[in-house]
């Protein structure tokens, strides 16, 4: 009834920010009641949306390389919606997403949190088309391949580095990788 007579997503989740940490989560409530969402803008700025356009500084080659490993595409869910990337780490590991978002230059975008998960999602058709260049496209578990083509030979390491620590597997007496 609150958002029915004009209240935002935002300020109804506010009131229940003990239990809901997302806006996003406030919708899914909202809808999943059989309520009509009002189009919302997009608040999220993006720099660098050209980003992944090009592999050519080690920021970007890590970055990639986390994606390749711990990265997901989302589909549009309504018509002509746009396509979204996404990380979800442990909350310990929030940091790693903070630095995502400095590197791309992602403003005014909150980090969600849902069951000790934190979460970054990004919406945008120019980077999830630029992704899919190196193979990270939705179910990519299942196609996934290292861009030893697509990327420079020196930025190399840096993607595996990242994919490492977006995989991280280290135990004694042995180094496992998982994926």
């Amino acid at each position: 009834s609150r958002y029915v007579s004009g209240e935002t997503a935002e300020e109804i989740r506010q009131t229940f920010s003990d239990r809901i940490r997302c806006p996003e989560t406030s919708c899914k409530i909202i809808k999943d009641g059989g309520i009509q969402t009002r189009p919302t803008k997009r608040f999220t700025i993006i720099r660098k949306e050209d980003f992944f356009e090009k592999i050519d500084s080690e920021d970007k080659a890590y970055i990639l390389g986390f994606l390749l490993s711990d990265g997901y595409i989302t589909a549009p869910r309504h018509q002509n919606g746009e396509w979204q990337w996404g990380i979800g780490l442990k909350e310990s590991d929030e940091y790693i997403l903070e630095y995502i978002k400095n590197a791309i230059g992602i403003e005014r975008k909150r980090i969600c949190h849902n069951n000790h998960l934190s979460l970054l999602t990004v919406t945008s058709n120019k980077m999830v088309n630029d992704l899919a260049k190196y193979t990270i496209t939705p179910r990519k578990s299942f196609s996934v391949q290292f861009p030893y083509v697509q990327t420079p030979i020196e930025m190399h390491r840096h993607i595996i580095r990242g994919f490492f620590d977006g995989n991280r597997c280290v135990s004694k007496p042995n180094c496992t990788f998982y994926g």
